[in-house]
């Protein structure tokens, strides 16, 4: 590139605002929203508001394409020379950049993507900006080691897991997002944006944004200004009542217990909903025990460790325990809450789940005082707290 073609190219970043760290940009992650928002935002920084058709190329999955396809179009993109200055080349928020496979792994996918990896260790051209979006890139592999070792803007957005402190970390990006849109939340309010938001992190921007437009003028947000517009996610409070029981956190359950039926219009059906969900989550900690001694694991630490560097021999001896496909911080999470119970307990527990469930049907107690009764009963160990319902 000529010295006058670089400050010309310099200069046109600079006229969009958008000076990039580099011409490769990795976008990859669990968080499709983040995932999605940023893509947008990172074509739009290199190639402006109204590219030219000559100037971007961006390759997107459609209903007839198939991943080898895709594939071979960003490489050709790339090997093709741009004959009209700065080309913006994006494989855009693919759905299988997590099928890279092992470096012996011959099937078309795992070897178009190490492919693109090579080549991206060639060095991409000065005159082109490439950005790579799509779930599920392996750190550990060749597609994001290459895009690393090419010093790559890399943004890796993971959801916030369903953990003890899930809830803080929620709640302090709405504080950050609310300063930094000039929006005074009350703590009420925030306590109910995080309730309803979960840990679907990429919501948060566009739910302060309906507070925002709903809310000009206010000088201080409160709850009653925001409940008719923000609707509750009752998914996020099913799963914190399932961690609270397998946490064995009374107190917590007591409290999901609140959120959930604050926010149903159908309380039977939710609360049998509840019921399902929550005793698949235990028959999920009994298999994670039964798995744990299996495979001589004696820790939550151990688990993640052991998924973390699972080789091809174990993770075929093991293939039919649903450990071995999940990401290792979630197996540990959840080795952590089947250690708080024995196996007889889990067993126990989800027997209760199944008598409370049939219990809903036709006792006249309310649903509260059921669940709060089969929490106390799981939590405390003590079958006897249901007898009377």
């Amino acid at each position: 590139m000529s010295s006058e073609y670089s400050r010309v190219f310099l200069l046109f970043r600079f006229l969009h605002g958008q000076l990039m760290n580099s011409n490769l940009i990795l976008i990859t992650g669990d968080d499709e929203d983040l995932i999605r928002k940023k893509t947008s935002e990172a074509i739009k920084a290199a190639a402006g508001e109204e590219p030219d058709e000559f100037s971007i190329d961006i390759i997107k999955e459609t209903d007839e394409s198939t991943p080898v396809q895709l594939l071979n179009d960003i490489i050709k993109s790339i090997q093709t020379p741009s004959f009209f200055g700065q080309k913006t080349v994006c494989l855009s928020n693919c759905e299988f950049l997590d099928q890279e496979g092992n470096k012996t792994d011959n099937a078309p996918i795992p070897k178009h993507i190490r492919e693109l990896a090579d080549l991206i260790n060639e060095g991409i051209p000065a005159d082109i900006i490439l950005i790579i979006s799509g779930k599920g890139v392996d750190s550990r592999k060749g597609l994001f080691k290459a895009c690393k070792n090419q010093n790559a803007e890399i943004h890796n957005f993971k959801k916030l897991q369903l953990t003890g402190k899930w809830k803080d970390q929620v709640t302090a990006l709405i504080r950050q997002q609310a300063r930094d849109k000039n929006l005074n939340l009350q703590h009420n309010a925030i306590e109910y944006l995080t309730v309803v938001i979960g840990t679907e992190s990429g919501r948060i921007n566009s739910e302060l944004e309906k507070v925002a437009c709903a809310c000009v003028g206010k000088d201080s947000i409160s709850l009653a200004d925001i409940s008719d517009i923000c609707s509750g996610n009752a998914s996020t409070a099913f799963w914190a009542f399932s961690n609270a029981l397998g946490d064995r956190n009374l107190k917590s359950s007591i409290k999901a217990i609140d959120d959930i039926l604050h926010q149903t219009k159908d309380p039977e059906s939710a609360v049998m909903g509840l019921l399902q969900q929550t005793a698949g989550h235990f028959k999920l900690l009994l298999k994670g025990k039964i798995f744990m001694q299996m495979a001589g694991l004696k820790s939550p630490d151990q688990v993640q460790q052991f998924l973390n560097n699972i080789s091809a021999a174990d993770k075929e001896k093991y293939k039919d325990y649903e450990f071995t496909s999940m990401h290792p911080f979630r197996a540990y999470n959840l080795a952590k809450n089947a250690q708080k119970y024995t196996g007889q307990e889990l067993i126990e527990a989800i027997r209760l789940f199944t008598e409370t469930n049939r219990k809903i049907v036709s006792s006249p107690v309310s649903r509260r005082l059921i669940l709060e009764q089969l929490s106390t009963a799981v939590i405390k160990g003590n079958r006897k707290v249901l007898q009377g319902t």
